[in-house]
């Protein structure tokens, strides 16, 4: 029979996208090493020193969210533009999410999002139409896991 942990807290993040993270830290440090969870498409566990670890991957040792604004100006017809913003704090071995806080405007859909240098955050928008299309400014929110 398992038994189930006294929770010390519970973490979850909520990002457009439909992207929900949720983390409980079990309030037993003694056993920490041992905890582990896994579901059907996931799994993580906490190291010794209290580091999340997902999917087997290097420990979580930061997150970081906020709302950069994005200026696509012209997406010429059925291409992908990329552009840059700066996002201090960033690194090249963070993972990163965006999602557009309003709408974007027909036939234009993010493509990418990657950090390509320090504090450099590349936002791919593609336009899939036989026009071109002049997008307007407007807040994006990202989320990165380092």
């Amino acid at each position: 029979m398992a038994r189930r942990l006294k929770t010390a807290f519970v973490l979850t993040l909520a990002f457009g996208l439909g992207i929900f993270i949720r983390f409980e830290v079990p309030s037993v440090r003694a056993a920490i090493g041992d905890i582990t969870a896994t579901g059907p498409n996931d799994e993580f566990r906490v190291d010794p020193t209290g580091r999340l670890i997902l999917n087997a991957s290097s420990p979580i040792t930061g997150i970081r969210f906020g709302t950069v604004a994005v200026n696509p100006s012209s997406v010429p017809a059925n291409t992908t533009v990329n552009i840059s913003v700066t996002v201090t704090g960033l690194t090249t071995s963070d993972k990163v999410w965006v999602s557009v806080v309003n709408a974007l405007e027909d036939g234009l859909v993010l493509e990418s999002a990657e950090v390509t240098a320090a504090n450099t955050l590349s936002i791919g928008i593609r336009n899939t139409t036989a026009s071109a299309i002049v997008g307007v400014a407007r807040n994006w929110q990202y989320l990165a896991i380092r």
